[in-house]
């Protein structure tokens, strides 16, 4: 999966999340009947939504996908968070890096 968001040198340039935003996520789980989503605040929904944009516009670039790294137990709280407003957003958990991925972090998303 990691593979087609690297670049040719094979390293995967990836967003993280401020851990305190993960917190926030994790404690606003909700289960649905499909699976568990992030049940944020408006108020709070739209900074999460501001924040990532603006940093993504910043530093992405060379035609690549936007990718967020998280701890698995938020990939898809994360994801469900974000598919309306950035679509294309690839959110990838830690475990699903392979050894031979290099990692480069673009910067870690606040949420004020």
């Amino acid at each position: 999966i990691c593979l087609q968001y690297a670049d040719e040198k094979k390293v995967l340039h990836v967003w993280t999340v401020a851990p305190d935003f993960l917190a926030k996520v994790l404690a606003g789980r909700a289960d649905t009947p499909a699976g568990p989503v992030a049940a944020l605040d408006p108020a709070t929904h739209r900074a999460w939504i501001a924040s990532l944009s603006a940093a993504i516009a910043e530093k992405q670039g060379g035609g690549r996908e936007p990718v967020i790294l998280c701890p698995e137990e938020t990939r898809f709280l994360i994801k469900s968070s974000t598919e309306r407003e950035i679509p294309a957003l690839v959110v990838l958990s830690i475990p699903e890096i392979p050894n031979d991925i290099k990692i480069e972090p673009l910067g870690e998303i606040h949420v004020t």
